[in-house]
């Protein structure tokens, strides 16, 4: 994957934000690419590093172009879509699931780079152990 094919999705859908009929395959897509990204900027040089960041702040700045063009086609400020976006009660159950899902799994995949980033394994959780005891017997 290059960053035109990324620049190309986001720009889809947010020319037609209502045309998308599978949000678990959007947000599936969407990880994807955050993988491929990141394992590109791992594995690059520092100058390759530099050159991406800056083509990443590019697209950056043209999502927050037509952000803003889709909250005026909505009527709306761009505060007012996103709290809109961030509102649980504007999404079916099965869509914030999906959604809540998806956050967990960037959430998942950005410790994994930072920790392939410094040389570390990705920690896991550690199990609490409750110690139990049999009750005693009162005399």
């Amino acid at each position: 994957m290059n960053l035109n094919d990324l620049k190309t999705f986001m720009d889809e859908i947010l020319e037609n934000p209502e045309g998308i009929t599978d949000i678990n395959a959007v947000m599936d897509k969407s990880l994807a690419m955050y993988r491929d990204i990141s394992e590109q900027f791992l594995h690059a040089s520092p100058t390759e590093r530099e050159k991406l960041a800056e083509a990443l702040t590019d697209i950056g700045k043209s999502f927050e172009a037509r952000f803003d063009t889709l909250a005026q086609k909505m009527g709306m400020t761009k505060e007012e879509l996103m709290g809109a976006m961030q509102d649980p009660s504007n999404y079916s159950p099965e869509v914030l699931e999906s959604v809540q899902n998806f956050q967990k799994a960037v959430d998942k995949e950005k410790k994994t780079i930072t920790a392939k980033a410094s040389g570390n394994k990705p920690k896991k959780a550690k199990k609490l152990k409750v110690k139990t005891t049999a009750p005693r017997a009162f005399a």
